[in-house]
């Protein structure tokens, strides 16, 4: 039997009746870990509101590399570094439900891509977004997420 969450009422509801999708628009309230969650419970369809942080990460960290490489670890590698694979979360449940006639920013963007391919360099991710160098500069969660992922490298291979 899996365990249930105060939140399983809501994710057990059609994601267009209003009580859930009040839910998913208050999301950003709960922070970056609660966003996470909701979207892995929801592609998955299993409460991760329920599970403990480590079996929350674990399965987080499955499905991003099962969806895009293994490198891609670096980005969710620890709790702290969630928030980078947001994004993607996001975007992968609102293609899988056919949900693709919002505009992501360009930042957003770039961090779906860094998520599909770390390995990728600032230009090309860059060339891919069709944006500035400059305004790259400004992307402060992606380059939060490329000094994340220098620090995970370090660590592997130091």
């Amino acid at each position: 039997m899996q365990a249930k969450s105060i939140f399983s009422k809501y994710l057990a509801l059609p994601k267009d009746h209003p009580q859930h999708r009040q839910f998913r628009e208050d999301l950003w309230l709960g922070g970056p870990e609660v966003g996470c969650r909701y979207y892995l419970s929801m592609i998955l369809k299993r409460d991760f509101f329920a599970a403990s942080v480590e079996d929350f990460v674990k399965a987080l960290q499955e499905y991003v590399v099962a969806r895009t490489c293994p490198e891609a670890i670096q980005l969710c590698c620890t709790w702290l570094h969630i928030h980078f694979v947001l994004p993607f979360l996001k975007w992968e449940w609102e293609t899988a439900e056919g949900i693709s006639d919002r505009r992501l920013g360009k930042e957003k963007q770039g961090m779906i891509l860094l998520v599909q391919h770390p390995e990728w360099t600032n230009e090309q991710i860059r060339e891919a977004v069709k944006t500035t160098a400059k305004q790259m500069q400004r992307w402060s969660a992606f380059n939060e997420a490329r000094v994340a992922q220098k620090h995970y490298k370090n660590r592997i291979e130091g």
